[in-house]
């Protein structure tokens, strides 16, 4: 059987740098949503995504990217296709809210795998947040 693997960016939460000086800002902007932007069409995200054991996670994946001179959306793309258990038979479901989010995200899975340090930092996140409420 296959399987495919949809919103690998968390529903955009890690499609450009949600997680950036501003984090407050970020997050209202998920929480409150204003009314017609993608995040109050779809606010199930909030509820899936915005926990404090995935921020603390997502926050220390972050810091690991800036260390490694890596985005964070580069680093989940390149996990996704190269260190993820999918099989050479599955996919991955991209979205976007731009062609220039899409043609990012497409280059970022044509590019090679993670050094271990990030690879580590994949699996500490997922580690923190499995088993946890979704």
């Amino acid at each position: 059987m296959n399987f495919y693997a949809f919103s690998p960016l968390a529903g955009g939460m890690l499609a450009k740098d949600r997680l950036a000086n501003n984090l407050a800002k970020e997050l209202d902007d998920v929480l409150n949503p204003a009314p017609g932007t993608r995040f109050d069409a779809m606010k199930v995200f909030g509820d899936m995504y915005l926990k404090k054991p995935t921020l603390d996670a997502l926050a220390m994946l972050k810091s690991r990217c800036e260390e490694e001179g890596i985005a964070v959306m580069e680093g989940t793309m390149k996990w996704f296709f190269h260190h993820s258990l999918l099989g050479e038979e599955d996919g991955v479901i991209l979205g976007s809210s731009s062609t220039g989010q899409i043609d990012a995200s497409l280059t970022a899975c044509g590019k090679g795998p993670l050094d271990g340090g990030l690879v580590k930092a994949f699996v500490d996140l997922w580690t923190a947040i499995r088993g946890g409420p979704s």
